[in-house]
């Protein structure tokens, strides 16, 4: 013998899938949006700044926490459309100050770069590591002439980064 499903049961199921599409669709925070593409899957907001970089330019730069108390900085990774170096600067204000450090000359980049700072990095302070160029061509950082490598939007092309006591720094190398 086969049950029959009432036809006013049928009804209200539907009615309740409708009740529930509705409220989903027109939630504040809209419907669910998957992510653009494989590598924005999971990534940290300063991940996300990194890989934002790249796509408006062809130079970025990632920095990890360091570690308070070091002498120098690990930059997890950075790639120069110029050849040029990276430079740390302290924070003045929320914004790039004082120039603490600059690695050796860089092609393009590299991978674990090691910059050298003048001054031990205090817990919780600021920095910033930023991309400069070799605006002479001479392989010597020169405050007054290398400038600070820019995106085609002109904006200046830097990471900020904090000094913890539980950082372990340029661990994370990114994978693209």
């Amino acid at each position: 013998m086969k049950s029959r499903i009432p036809i006013s049961w049928i009804l209200i199921l539907v009615g309740i899938a409708t009740v529930v599409a509705a409220i989903l669709l027109t939630s504040p925070l809209g419907p669910a949006v998957a992510p653009t593409s494989p590598e924005d899957v999971g990534l940290t907001p300063r991940q996300e700044n990194y890989q934002n970089m790249l796509r408006v330019g062809s130079s970025a730069i990632y920095v990890e926490p360091q570690i308070v108390g070091a002498t120098e900085v690990v930059v997890s990774l950075a790639v120069l459309e110029q050849s040029g170096f990276v430079v740390i600067h302290a924070d003045d204000s929320g914004k790039p100050g004082r120039i603490i450090g600059v690695s050796a000359f860089l092609v393009d980049g590299g991978e674990r770069i090691v910059v050298p700072v003048d001054e031990v990095l205090e817990e919780g302070k600021v920095y910033y590591a930023m991309l400069h160029q070799d605006a002479d061509l001479n392989g010597v950082f020169d405050g007054e002439s290398e400038r600070p490598l820019t995106d085609a939007m002109n904006n200046v092309i830097l990471m900020s980064f904090e000094a913890t006591a539980d950082a372990a720094p340029g661990e994370a190398i990114l994978q693209f």
